[in-house]
């Protein structure tokens, strides 16, 4: 995708973003996070309360994912300047009896923990929470050299399975439901996208059907992380294993040049969404 209406519609300031598996964010732990192009912080304090904030200390601009949790509160590796879990600056370690001033806040994002993941909003959430769906499980994060565009286009098109070779298909018939899904069919795969993020994935296997949801996070340009899950009840060490083949199937560079001429497609197949966007409509 190379207009700006599309490209918007992937990386804008009113969705929500899956960045985290809950899982992979334990009480007492900050993890550094990367969402279109911005660095940023998440933490769960010692009493399970997630929290987002720009990744950068508004003292000196040392990054608080390099800092420590303190029960309810994050601790600056620098200066030791501490923050509660509303951002404001609680205490100054080289003035302990100053008040620290109300200005002297890190600044916090929108955050929500729905289905096994943590969600980020980076502006005005145009939804209370996240569109997530309880029918999947997550199953890991996977990070990728791939622009979201075509990690889009590659997940859409190529299956991601065990004991199915990752090739492309000789044909693949595109449309678009009527509530504005993108959806690709072929022989092997049948896999449908939503905006901004997600693509729900149906592969044909040699025993029958493995289901799964890939819902992609911008992280810069040139890269991108997904974070995959499968439906309940499925078996997350196979696909686990396919996961890892497939990110190694993709980087060739066969299949990269593929994922060039196989994205022109896939843009022609979003009019609705480019429309529905240009008339106002946040999705």
């Amino acid at each position: 995708m190379t207009t700006d209406v599309s490209n918007l519609q992937l990386r804008n300031p009113w969705s929500w973003y899956p960045v985290v598996a809950s899982a992979d964010l334990s009480p007492g732990t900050v993890l550094p996070v990367v969402l279109n192009g911005e660095k940023l912080a998440v933490w769960r304090s010692s009493k399970g309360k997630v929290n987002a904030w720009h990744d950068r200390c508004p003292h000196r601009g040392m990054r608080l994912s390099f800092g420590a949790v303190n029960g309810e509160t994050l601790i600056c590796p620098y200066h030791g300047w501490t923050f509660g879990d509303d951002a404001r600056c609680v205490r100054i370690p080289a003035h302990p009896n100053v008040i620290p001033s109300r200005a002297a806040r890190a600044r916090l994002l929108a955050v929500a923990e729905v289905d096994g993941h943590i969600w980020i909003c980076s502006g005005e959430p145009a939804r209370s929470e996240p569109d997530a769906d309880s029918a999947y499980t997550p199953v890991r994060t996977m990070h990728l050299q791939l622009s979201m565009e075509n990690a889009i286009v590659a997940f859409l098109t190529l299956p991601c399975a065990a004991g199915v070779k990752v090739q492309p298909p000789e044909h693949i018939e595109w449309s678009t439901s009527n509530a504005g899904a993108v959806v690709a069919r072929s022989e092997a795969l049948t896999a449908s996208f939503a905006l901004p993020s997600s693509v729900f994935c149906g592969a044909t296997t040699e025993t029958g059907k493995s289901t799964y949801l890939i819902r992609i996070q911008p992280t810069d340009l040139g890269g991108c992380a997904v974070q995959a899950s499968m439906t309940v009840g499925g078996d997350a060490v196979a696909f686990n294993r396919a996961l890892v083949a497939f990110r190694a199937e993709i980087a060739q560079d066969k299949i990269k040049s593929w994922l060039v001429s196989a994205s022109s497609k896939f843009e022609a197949a979003v009019p609705v969404l480019v429309d529905g966007l240009t008339q106002g409509e946040a999705p």
